[in-house]
C-alpha cells in the first residue's frame, strides 16, 4: 500500500511548516512546501540561486511569489516581471494542481503551502484517481496575528484540525495523534527464524516502517 499524501493548510505563520517537518520526522516520509517550487521557478527566471532569492526580506518578495504561484497554477497568463531566462516560463505544466504534482512526482508526500481551493481540490481528485489517499490537516494558532495573503482555504476543507497553542513538544504530540488515526493496521506475520544475513528490522515509523 502506498503511503498517503499529507497536506498541512492554514493561515500564514500559524505552524504549518513546522507541523510538516514534524510529520516527516514521525512518518519518515519526504516533505516540502509549494513555496519551494515557486522559489526555484523565480530564481531560474532571474538567473540567481534559490538561497539568494530567499535572502531578500519576505515582505519585499511576497507579491512576486503570489504572482508566480498564480502563474504556475494557470490563474494568470503572464507575469509582470521580465525574465532574464525567458525559456523557464514555458517549461511548467500550468494547471491548478501543477505545483503539487511537481512535488508528488519528486517523491514528496508531506506538503504545506497550498493556498487555492481549486489547487487542493484538483490535487486530491488526481490522487484519488491514482488510488492514493490524501489527508488534509488544518493548523491554527489562537490569538496569533493573521497576515493577509492569497490563502483561500478554510478549516472546513480539512479532514483534521490541530490547535497550535503550546510549545514544540505539544505540537509534535498533536501531529502524531492525528497521524496515528490514519495508520493502517499492521498485518500479523510470523517472523522468520533466520534473516538471511540482513539486519533484523527495528520498529518502524508511521506509514513507512522506516527507522
Amino acid at each position: 500500500m502506498q503511503p498517503p499524501v499529507i497536506f498541512f493548510i492554514g493561515p500564514p505563520q500559524h505552524g504549518k511548516t513546522e507541523s510538516r517537518k514534524l510529520a516527516c520526522e514521525i512518518t519518515g516520509l519526504e516533505g516540502a512546501s509549494c513555496s519551494d517550487v515557486i522559489h526555484a521557478f523565480i530564481a531560474a527566471r532571474l538567473k540567481m540561486s534559490v538561497q539568494d532569492w530567499r535572502n531578500i526580506p519576505r515582505e519585499e518578495r511576497r507579491q512576486a511569489e503570489i504572482e508566480a504561484g498564480d502563474f504556475l497554477c494557470g490563474s494568470i497568463g503572464k507575469l509582470s516581471t521580465v525574465a532574464l531566462d525567458g525559456t523557464v516560463d514555458g517549461e511548467f505544466f500550468r494547471i491548478p494542481s501543477g505545483i503539487i504534482r511537481v512535488l508528488f512526482h519528486r517523491g514528496i508526500r508531506v506538503i504545506d503551502g497550498v493556498r487555492r481551493n481549486l489547487e487542493l481540490d484538483q490535487a486530491r481528485a488526481h490522487l484519488e484517481w491514482l488510488g492514493i489517499r490524501s489527508i488534509v490537516i488544518w493548523v491554527e494558532r489562537p490569538g496569533h496575528a493573521t497576515i493577509a495573503d492569497n490563502t483561500e482555504l478554510t478549516a472546513a476543507q480539512a479532514d483534521e484540525k490541530i490547535v497550535n497553542d503550546g510549545d514544540l513538544q505539544a505540537l509534535r504530540a498533536s501531529v502524531r495523534a492525528v497521524l496515528e488515526k490514519y495508520q493502517p493496521p499492521k498485518e500479523e506475520k510470523k517472523a522468520p527464524s533466520i534473516y538471511l544475513g540482513a539486519k533484523k528490522p527495528e520498529p518502524g515509523k508511521l506509514f513507512t516502517g522506516r527507522a
